[in-house]
Order: C-alpha cells, then structure tokens, then sequence
C-alpha cells in the first residue's frame, strides 16, 4: 500500500506491507517487492531484476509463544555467520 503525506513543503510516500511475518520472506519476489521499495522510495533507479539472495543463511521459524530465544548475544549477529540452533 502507498502512504502518500504532505505537510507543508515536506512530501512522503511510505510503501507499507501489513501483516508481513519472518517467514513470507522466504518469498522471492515479496522480497523484490521490497528492495523495489527501497529504490523507489529513495528516488533511486529500481533494477529490472533487483538481486534479493540472501547474503547468510536464512531459516526462519515459526511465530508463536515461548519461542523466542533466550540468553541471545549481539555479538552471534554477524555477516557470514550462521546463528546457533536455539536452547529451548
């Protein structure tokens, strides 16, 4: 959905996707849809076929409760590193 809002000299377009959980991102072409976002909203040129692989391995898991991971460190969130399975 687009957003349109101006206020005074200030014009802003939001590109808004309701409901989007971790797993739709699975999707490739909702994660195109995403980046052509990007491009757009930046006023940038948006590619043909913008490249939306994944740059680390991506699993996502499930919504839901007590599924969360605990004792999580900042530093186990790093480029090119897998993220160890959760202890629960």
């Amino acid at each position: 959905m687009l957003h349109p809002l101006k206020a005074g000299l200030l014009s802003l377009v939001t590109l808004a996707v309701p409901l989007l959980a971790a797993t739709d991102l699975q999707n490739e072409d909702l994660r195109r849809l995403i980046v052509n976002g990007v491009f757009w909203g930046l006023k940038l040129p948006v590619p043909a076929k913008a490249d939306v692989a994944y740059v680390d391995p991506y699993a996502p898991s499930m919504y839901g409760f007590d599924s969360e991971r605990k004792n999580f460190k900042v530093s186990e969130l790093q480029l090119g590193k897998s993220l160890p399975p959760s202890a629960l």
